[in-house]
């Protein structure tokens, strides 16, 4: 973030009145994080739910939504979306009022503005739904609108012509997004694979359906302001400011008692000047007394009264300058110990200063490093966002594909297979004729950066043909590199791919031929890559 957008977001915060709490729980090695953000002035609540595992933990797909959300319905404190009420109920249309009826149709042809998407599930004949909608509204509350269908024909054709669209019939589940105002609402259909177990189909519904929510919601633009990182950083910065202030009113304070106290020294430098000139007028006058004594003394024997009179006063003069004296060096000696005492007094406000400076440094510091981890934190938890969010097969704002019941084996696995899938389709049309169809396999291939992974797999494993004639310890590890592990040795070597029981692999421990590892190496791609 460049300074001036720093600067933008944090007038923002300022202004906005922002609330932000952040709930923990730590369980089985599992770390969830929940976020609320609250902005007064826009009346705006954002919740961020995100987890982190520690070693050994086992990850889970499953979320709910807070149990706040629910408080919130409760309390009344949520509008209405549109025309259709926030839940954690879904609604059926059944036994819907006619304004909710409306309300759901003029969201699907776009005459109404709605902020969150519509989860459809239409009814089978015999009025029940393949997924249990009241489990699925509970989960996705606040995140999205969950609708029951009509249970008769009739009433399903009066509310496509309601909608003026063909609402979804044949999926057990479709997801309506919002969309631009004006525009009508575009399905996305979900559909129950053959050889998926019927207790299986309502929890492979619900994930899907949730899935598809996550990965939308990881393309949305949240404002800074609005999350967890952009307050703390406000906070982090506004305390390293105040660190800041503090430390410059010390200064201020110190550079005040410096001056005052310089002042009372220039004050005392001219008292000594002062003295020092009338020190040298009483030398002067000395001076010429002694000049007058000489002067009588040459004519004492005639003015012997006027000498003894000139005597006395001269004795007199000094007894009253001997006291002056006197007074004079109780006042230097006075004017001594206060000069002592204002060098202590500001010898401790210095060593004061100085340990409080140190303080207030060592605290700017801290909150400086505890930033910059913080910032470091953030760029690493966006980084892995980034990466999770590569293993998608996302097309801009729609899904392209949906994960099924196999997983990766190793990252990208299962995006490599569908992608070298639609290379091969592309390689074999003509390649003199340009048609939609290339087309499109061409835009794929780009969009999602075909990396030709099992091909690379497949390129490593037949290098390794000639350590197939004679099995060893430099065979497996070279293998175990590429998700392979030897499970059992008898009269052959058993391998298993990715951690999977139904991938199983045989080879001789001796060869029968030359050509045997090549053959191997061949055999073991064909199988797993």
């Amino acid at each position: 973030m460049s300074e001036a957008e720093y600067q933008m977001v944090r007038a923002r915060l300022r202004a906005s009145h922002i609330i932000a709490i952040r709930q923990e729980k730590v369980r089985d090695g599992v770390h969830w994080y929940s976020d609320y953000v609250l902005n007064l002035t826009a009346r705006m609540l954002e919740i961020e739910l995100s987890r982190t595992y520690r070693r050994g933990a086992n990850p889970e797909d499953d979320f709910s939504a807070p149990l706040l959300i629910s408080l919130l319905e409760d309390g009344g404190y949520l509008s209405d979306d549109g025309h259709l009420p926030m839940s954690r109920r879904p609604l059926d249309l059944d036994a819907a009022t006619k304004e909710q009826r409306e309300g759901f149709s003029a969201a699907i042809r776009g005459a109404d503005d709605i902020r969150l998407p519509i989860i459809y599930v239409p009814r089978d004949g015999d009025g029940s739904t393949a997924v249990d909608a009241t489990h699925l509204a509970s989960q996705v509350k606040g995140i999205a609108h969950v609708v029951i269908g009509p249970s008769t024909d009739a009433d399903y054709g009066k509310l496509s012509r309601e909608c003026k669209c063909e609402l979804v019939k044949d999926s057990p589940m479709a997801l309506y997004w919002p969309t631009d105002s004006g525009k009508a609402m575009m399905p996305d259909s979900f559909f129950i694979p053959r050889h998926m177990a019927a207790e299986d189909v309502d929890e492979q519904l619900r994930q899907s359906a949730k899935r598809c929510l996550v990965q939308q919601r990881r393309l949305e633009e949240v404002p800074e302001e609005q999350t967890w990182s952009g307050v703390t950083a406000l906070i982090l910065d506004h305390k390293a400011d105040d660190a800041q202030q503090s430390y410059e009113k010390v200064a201020s304070a110190n550079q005040t008692l410096q001056n005052k106290i310089r002042t009372i020294m220039e004050r005392q430098a001219d008292a000594a000047s002062q003295k020092a000139n009338a020190d040298a007028d009483h030398d002067a006058q000395m001076q010429q007394l002694k000049r007058q004594l000489d002067e009588t003394q040459s004519q004492l024997h005639e003015q012997k009264q006027q000498n003894i009179a000139k005597d006395e006063k001269l004795r007199q003069f000094n007894a009253a300058k001997r006291f002056e004296n006197d007074v004079d060096r109780d006042a230097q000696r006075k004017q001594q110990q206060d000069m002592k005492a204002l060098q202590d007094l500001l010898d401790e406000q210095e060593k004061s200063l100085a340990e409080l400076q140190r303080h207030y440094q060592d605290e700017i510091d801290g909150l400086r490093r505890s930033n910059a981890q913080y910032q470091e934190q953030v760029a690493q938890l966006k980084r892995e966002n980034n990466e999770l969010a590569d293993r998608t097969f996302s097309g801009g704002r729609e899904t392209l594909l949906t994960y099924g019941t196999e997983h990766d084996l190793f990252p990208g696995e299962v995006q490599d297979y569908v992608l070298e899938a639609v290379d091969e389709a592309l390689r074999e049309l003509p390649s003199d004729k340009r048609s939609r169809r290339s087309d499109v396999y061409s835009d794929v291939l780009e969009a999602n950066r075909y990396r030709k992974l099992h091909e690379q797999r497949r390129a490593q494993i037949k290098n390794l043909a000639p350590l197939f004639i004679h099995p060893g310890a430099e065979l497996f590890r070279e293998l175990e590199k590429l998700g392979y592990e030897q499970v059992r040795v008898n009269n052959h070597y058993v391998l298993e791919y990715g951690g999977d029981s139904r991938y199983h692999f045989t080879t001789a421990k001796t060869p029968s031929d030359k050509r045997s590892g090549e053959n191997a190496a061949n055999d073991l791609c064909r199988f797993t890559q």
